[in-house]
């Protein structure tokens, strides 16, 4: 089990939670950056089929 479902909100320091905020950015641009990615290797395979056929 982790620690931080042991302790309470009152009881973590500022910098577990600055911690925890930055690894939710960090997640959330990694998450925008892969769905970025995927549209655009969607979109360039389906020009390259296009122009294939």
């Amino acid at each position: 089990m982790s620690t931080h479902l042991l302790t309470r909100p009152s009881q973590r320091s500022p910098f577990t939670e600055v911690r925890r905020a930055r690894q939710q950015r960090a997640l959330a641009t990694s998450a925008t950056v892969t769905g970025i990615l995927s549209v655009t290797v969607t979109a360039v395979a389906l020009v390259t089929i296009g122009f294939g056929a």
